[in-house]
C-alpha cells in the first residue's frame, strides 16, 4: 500500500504482510474516525482508524520511505 503526502512530498511503502497482522493486533489502540460523502440525495459513510506514521515506522519491518526533492526520489529512511 502506498500514503503520498503532498503537503511534504513524503511516500510511504507500506508492506501489507506486515502492516495487516500489525493493525488487526493493534486496532484497539487507534481512534476511530468517521466521514461522509454526499451524493445526489444519500450520503456515504466511511469509517477508519488513525495509526500515527511514527507507531507504523517503529513497530513495523520493511516500510519504505521516500521523499521527493524536485523531480527526484530520495530515501528518507
Amino acid at each position: 500500500m502506498f500514503y503520498y503526502f503532498v503537503g511534504n512530498g513524503r511516500l510511504y511503502c507500506l508492506p501489507m504482510d506486515k502492516v495487516h497482522p500489525w493493525f488487526h493486533e493493534n486496532i484497539d489502540r487507534f481512534d476511530e474516525r468517521r466521514t461522509s460523502t454526499p451524493v445526489a440525495d444519500r450520503a456515504y459513510v466511511t469509517a477508519g482508524r488513525l495509526a500515527p506514521i511514527t507507531a507504523v515506522l517503529e513497530e513495523v519491518d520493511r516500510v519504505l520511505v521516500y521523499q521527493k526533492q524536485h523531480e527526484k526520489w530520495l530515501s528518507a529512511h
